[in-house]
């Protein structure tokens, strides 16, 4: 398929996304709406997976796109309302378990499906051992997000689940610099556990 093609068709697609966030956030705050900034980003976004799942597996284009689809919806209301929509989430974890179950089965992936469950399970274990002893460095939703995230992230190589984690902090760290030079200090991890997922993806894969 042609390339300008994918990548408009993922452009359209990145922006119903971030109509799907636009009514997340209304859910929330009624006044809301979001930046034309954040738009072009989901564009963005959008058009850069349309064009990169083109040389991807099945199962990994299938992984990749949800992981962009995930980014567009949640990062911008974490971002703004210090929060992330649950059932994105939830529905995200069914439908990356439902990829890495086909991919049982039309390749018989056990050993890499049992190795990413045991290795996301660990993260989450982690993840919420934080949360119970700082709520403030980590809220119960972004516990939640390394599930789907990392299953997404698992799919195409389990190894690359350090990378994401990596990349997500060093990213968060760099936020925390620039924030606090404005005299800010919130900083919200879900968007940077998102945007490496996905980043690491699109380059490993």
């Amino acid at each position: 398929m042609n390339v300008f093609v994918v990548a408009v068709f993922g452009a359209v697609i990145g922006s119903m996304c971030a109509s799907v966030s636009q009514l997340l956030g209304i859910a929330i705050d009624a006044t809301w709406r979001m930046s034309p900034r954040t738009r072009i980003a989901a564009l963005v976004i959008g058009g850069a997976t349309g064009t990169a799942v083109r040389g991807m597996a099945f199962h990994e284009a299938v992984a990749v796109s949800g992981l962009a689809a995930l980014l567009i919806v949640q990062a911008p209301i974490d971002f703004v309302f210090r929060r992330l929509a649950r059932a994105p989430t939830i529905l995200a974890t069914v439908f990356f378990q439902g990829v890495q179950l086909a991919k049982v089965t039309e390749v018989g992936w056990w050993d890499g499906w049992w190795k990413s469950n045991i290795t996301v399970l660990s993260i989450t274990v982690v993840f919420s051992i934080t949360h119970r002893v700082s709520k403030e460095s980590l809220g119960w939703g972004d516990v939640l997000l390394v599930i789907p995230t990392g299953m997404a992230v698992a799919l195409s190589e389990v190894s690359l689940v350090m990378r994401w984690l990596l990349l997500a902090s060093l990213t968060t760290s760099l936020h925390g610099v620039a924030i606090r030079l404005r005299g800010r200090r919130f900083i919200p991890f879900g968007p940077h556990l998102l945007f490496a997922a996905w980043f690491v993806s699109i380059i490993e894969v």
